[in-house]
């Protein structure tokens, strides 16, 4: 029988994520992977080349502002309410694309302008200059 007091800490970590899959868009990247079932799980990590990018509770996450046409590579861990955390998922990498450009112009009004045009040296056109203009 053991000894009354607190129980052990838990040094265990929970099972790495896996079935990461990256879905890009413009100037974005959506993740998702499996759920992890470990009892209790707190959080996962979503790491983005190699460097930590975000921490969410679902197994899902969206990387906004990203460069369009660049290549991202990610990883996702999984962390215990103890902290312990797994190792990193198989990577998948994923190129945004750049945001639609989906605005128009209409000017309200138009002006036509019309002229002759002059010829001269360079230094008769310099004097003229401001009085046609």
């Amino acid at each position: 029988m053991r000894a009354a007091g607190p129980p052990p800490a838990d040094t265990t970590a929970p099972v790495a994520p896996t079935g990461l899959a990256a879905a890009p868009d413009a100037q974005q990247v959506s993740l998702s992977w499996t759920e992890n079932t470990d009892a209790d799980l707190a959080s996962y990590r979503v790491y983005r080349n190699g460097a930590g990018v975000a921490q969410v509770t679902s197994p899902s996450c969206v990387d906004t502002g990203l460069a369009a046409g660049a290549t991202y590579t990610y990883a996702v861990s999984a962390v215990d309410a103890s902290a312990n955390e797994s190792g990193r998922s198989a990577t998948v990498s994923a190129t945004p694309t750049r945001a639609p450009i989906d605005t128009s112009y209409t000017p309200s009004s138009y002006t036509i302008t019309i002229g002759i045009w002059k010829s001269g040296t360079a230094a008769s056109l310099g004097a003229d200059d401001g009085k046609y203009l």
